[in-house]
């Protein structure tokens, strides 16, 4: 998908991880959510958020959480905002 094409691109995820996206990145990011549950307009840092990874994951999950994801890759950061 999108994902795998901005990764051949800048290298966001370890190549070798990519065929294992789901499993290893994005399951990995959502096991937070089993231990953690955030009251509504909490906010939470994600720092040297890289390819966006655990922030995406839980912004979906916890629409009503602003999550601020940072990273001082500029590239990393464009492939989180894109």
């Amino acid at each position: 998908g999108l994902y795998k094409e901005w990764n051949e691109k800048i290298n966001v995820i370890s190549r070798k991880d990519i065929d294992a996206l789901y499993e290893k990145h994005v399951l990995h990011s959502l096991s937070i959510a089993a231990i953690a549950d955030f009251p509504a307009k909490t906010q939470i840092l994600d720092l040297g958020t890289g390819g966006g990874f655990p922030g995406i994951p839980l912004a979906i999950f916890f629409p009503e959480v602003r999550f601020h994801l940072v990273d001082s890759i500029g590239k990393k950061i464009k492939v989180v905002q894109g």
